[in-house]
Formats: structure tokens, sequence, C-alpha cells
């Protein structure tokens, strides 16, 4: 009974191995640190953000091995890395810029059209 119990307790921790992924997100222009980057695997429901110095730590289930990994932020082009490549790295992202529609201001005051009162005229 014992050698059943370690058989199945060997082949459990089998299944739960992770890979621990750490990496330093930077931009590519100006080389530093990039914060509240998204770190996840393609088309599963895992991943993490990296921190204010733009380092993350990932533990990815040793199943996704074969997956790639998408970083991105709002402010950069996103990236696709396959899993295996990705350990101790830094990851640089280039820029992207949003160039919003042009806007007119103006100082002008709008005329105010007063309405004439009429006057009511008392009959007395």
């Amino acid at each position: 009974m014992l050698s059943i119990i370690s058989l199945l307790l060997i082949n459990f921790l089998g299944y739960t191995q992770e890979i621990k992924m750490s990496g330093l997100i930077i931009d590519a222009n100006t080389q530093k640190p990039i914060e509240f980057v998204n770190i996840g695997i393609v088309n599963k429901n895992l991943g993490t953000v990296s921190d204010l110095q733009g380092e993350f730590d990932f533990n990815v289930p040793k199943a996704s091995i074969n997956d790639s990994i998408t970083i991105s932020h709002i402010n950069y082009y996103a990236v696709k890395i396959p899993i295996h490549k990705v350990k101790n790295h830094i990851i640089t992202l280039k820029p992207r810029t949003n160039e919003l529609s042009e806007i007119m201001l103006t100082n002008k005051k709008k005329k105010r059209k007063e309405k004439k009162r009429k006057e009511k005229k008392s009959w007395s």
C-alpha cells in the first residue's frame, strides 16, 4: 500500500513541475526599465506584470514549454517569444506613438442674441 501511495505522489509531483522564468523589460530607445508590462502565455489564462523596475518572475507549467509568451504594453509594440527561449533575459520593446487627429481651439465668444421683451401695455 505504501508503494502505491509513493508512486502516486511521485507521479503527481512530476506533473506539477514548473519552469521559472525571470527577466527585465526595457525601452529600446532609452534602455530604461518599463513598468507594468503584461506577460502572458498565448491563448491561456496565465500571466504576470512587470514591477516598477521592469523585472518579472513567472512560473510556467512544464506542459507549456512549447507555447509562447506575449509581452505587451499600451505604449509599445507587442513581442511574442517561445517560452523555451526565455530564461533570465533582457527583453526590449520598441515604443509606439499614437497620433491623434488635429483639434482646433479658438478663443471666440459666441454672440448672444438677446430677445427683445415685448412690453405689455396696460389700459387704464
